[in-house]
């Protein structure tokens, strides 16, 4: 992956993980009708994770990126949301290899 491609990944991955700690009491909040008002909590302790490992490493290859955060999720988020989210990213590695283009993203959604 180009430095200019790592920068741009580092960038948009800390954003959302930075969104997603700051939305942590209205997710909570939204969960709380639905099930056991923890979906924020859940998601904040895997984006700060995820966070701490995107600002601390050299990212090199797209799969590698996708490869790891799948285990962070695993691990830091628990329960079946951790496992949903690994098996996402999971798949996502898969489908979108080592240097993945614009298409390459829109056809695993589209899916």
């Amino acid at each position: 992956m180009s430095n200019e491609s790592c920068k741009r990944i580092k960038t948009v991955l800390s954003s959302v993980c930075y969104r997603l700690m700051e939305s942590e009491k209205l997710l909570n909040d939204l969960d709380t009708s639905s099930g056991d008002g923890d979906c924020g909590s859940t998601l904040r302790r895997g984006a700060e994770a995820m966070k701490t490992w995107i600002e601390s490493e050299e990212l090199l290859y797209f799969s590698d990126v996708t490869g790891h955060m799948s285990l962070i999720a695993e691990e830091a988020m628990g329960g079946s949301s951790g496992a949903f989210y690994g098996l996402f990213l999971l798949a996502a590695q898969q489908a979108l290899g080592d240097e993945p283009g614009f298409g390459d993203w829109v056809e695993p959604i589209g899916k």
